[in-house]
């Protein structure tokens, strides 16, 4: 299958799908089950179409959850690609007609939820709209299919230039039962490597040069989506989230020859390599379309839905694990305590609020809680999506804590983050939406913000009896930023353009207080 476009994608709302219509075995012509049909992924392609928001300004505005939006695809291929949740083993092909004629059958009252991919016409960007999708209307005849939906969550927002659309693939998630938490996940690499293992019965498929996000999106009736740092959480909790069955992926990208190849797997036993920042799975092949071996680039990796973590963790009352203190420097401390911040946890597929972090007024003794082991947290004062992240992975024995800031889904306040002693980083200070110790908001490197050619993502074996140290607002006595991994001014992520010329992250570690040179950035940190 040749390849639909320049191999370029732009990770968007914590995601980016692009996927084709692969050579998996027909089955268009066997009747299956209403049940069997609705433990599937279906995935439709088409050559071009036409978006319509509800909104009067004709575009997405900037909160466009709950938008309403029309959507028309003309040139759409008669054959869908389709593939089963797991506990089941198959893939193949039928008909989008079937699809259509049978979905108030196949979904019932819970409308499914589906991502629309295309890409931007003049950049190398790939549009992303997660939504809740309606019953379509197929002309097979004409060859395009019609339907409405509501924007699910912070799609990035959509110009009036880009309104018209060519080549994308709609793809509609899988529904799972009321009261059941799970999401589809989603991984991005920029190569993927997939060979033998020496047996022959297994195969090995290793993502290189991980983009730091692995994204969660909801499988309906849920209607979220979120990202987790790529770590320690994602290993530790595989058996947890696969509880009931390894999990079914595809796993596609494009080859050295411009083909775009596609592998129907399952997948099991992840190993995380944060020196060579890659994640291993073995895996036993289901369908392809393409040769093994093989090397992709611009690789995605799709895992079928998993189970949510159930239980919302106690952080205040918890024991074990690493001690996290928070502090409140976001205004002076005052008796009727009017300045005060909130934050709000993800672990896992879980949002919540500790009791403990809720209005901490300015100027008070830090706040203690406990994180235990073998999770990923990220904390957070404002609206998900628009505010400022501290991002830390707590490692069961013989793994490694990583923890780091983060202006990928926005910026509202300044943060510094104290390490235990011995780390490699001691102190993560980033004071403006211009700090290169952050990742970076997309506006302020939009090259480079969602993959950069050094993450600021710092991992170490824990510190025994060590703790984390969280100031809102940083400390009083911060001027400036700690060094990141971008240097020092606006687009040196790559230097020049070339990626060789990237400094390597370990050479950065600001062992001291940083040399200033005025404005947000500190040119060097004495002990490096």
């Amino acid at each position: 299958m040749k390849i639909w476009m320049k191999p370029a994608f732009f990770l968007m709302a914590g995601l980016c799908i692009w996927m084709g219509l692969s050579g998996c075995s027909d089955s268009g012509s066997v009747a299956v089950s209403t049940e069997t049909q609705t433990k599937r992924v279906h995935l439709i392609n088409a050559e071009g179409g036409t978006m319509t928001p509800a909104a009067e300004n004709g575009t997405f505005t900037t909160t466009s959850e709950n938008e309403a939006v029309t959507f028309s695809l003309e040139g759409v291929n008669k054959t869908l690609l389709w593939y089963s949740d797991r506990p089941g083993r198959d893939a193949g092909k039928s008909d989008v007609s079937q699809l259509v004629s049978a979905w108030d059958a196949y979904y019932g009252e819970t409308r499914p939820n589906a991502v629309l991919s295309y890409p931007v016409s003049g950049t190398e960007d790939v549009q992303i709209i997660y939504l809740l999708m309606e019953k379509p209307e197929y002309d097979g005849s004409k060859s395009t299919i019609g339907f409405s939906g509501r924007v699910l969550n912070s799609t990035k927002p959509v110009s009036s230039d880009h309104m018209t659309f060519e080549t994308c693939v709609l793809t509609v998630l899988n529904n799972v039962g009321d009261g059941v938490e799970a999401s589809t996940i989603i991984q991005h690499s920029r190569a993927a490597v997939i060979d033998a293992t020496p047996g022959g019965d297994e195969y090995r498929v290793t993502l290189e040069a991980i983009i730091p996000e692995t994204v969660f999106v909801d499988n309906a009736p849920g209607r979220n989506s979120y990202g987790e740092t790529v770590g320690p959480f994602f290993v530790d909790q595989w058996e947890n989230r696969f509880a009931d069955g390894l999990p079914n992926a595809s796993l596609y990208g494009v080859t050295e020859s411009g083909e775009l190849d596609i592998f129907i797997l399952t997948l099991a036993n992840p190993v995380i390599d944060p020196e060579n920042n890659s994640i291993r799975y073995t895996a036993s092949l289901l369908e392809r379309e393409g040769e093994i071996p093989v090397s992709l680039e611009t690789s995605i990796l799709l895992i079928d839905s998993s189970e949510g973590v159930a239980d919302v963790p106690d952080l205040c009352n918890s024991t074990g694990g690493r001690t996290f203190l928070v502090s409140n420097n976001c205004g002076a401390k005052s008796d009727t305590c009017t300045e005060k911040k909130s934050l709000h946890v993800s672990s896992g597929t879980l949002q919540f609020a500790p009791q403990c972090l809720q209005n901490m007024c300015a100027g008070d003794p830090p706040v203690t809680v406990n994180l235990p082991e073998g999770s990923n947290y990220a904390f957070w004062a404002g609206a998900y999506g628009s505010s400022t992240l501290c991002e830390v992975a707590i490692a069961k024995s013989g793994g490694w804590d990583g923890y780091n800031l983060s202006f990928n889904k926005g910026f509202d306040i300044g943060m510094t983050l104290v390490a235990p002693e011995g780390m490699v980083v001691p102190k993560i200070v980033a004071k403006t939406r211009k700090a290169y110790s952050a990742y970076p908001l997309p506006s302020t490197l939009p090259d480079c913000w969602a993959a950069p050619c050094t993450q600021p993502n710092y991992s170490h074996p824990p510190i025994p009896g060590g703790t984390y140290h969280l100031f809102l607002c940083n400390q009083p006595d911060e001027t400036v930023s700690t060094p990141g991994t971008y240097g020092c001014a606006l687009n040196e992520c790559p230097p020049g353009g070339d990626m060789g010329q990237c400094t390597d992250w370990k050479n950065l570690p600001c062992q001291g207080t940083p040399k200033l040179t005025g404005g947000d950035c500190a040119e060097s940190c004495p002990g490096t």
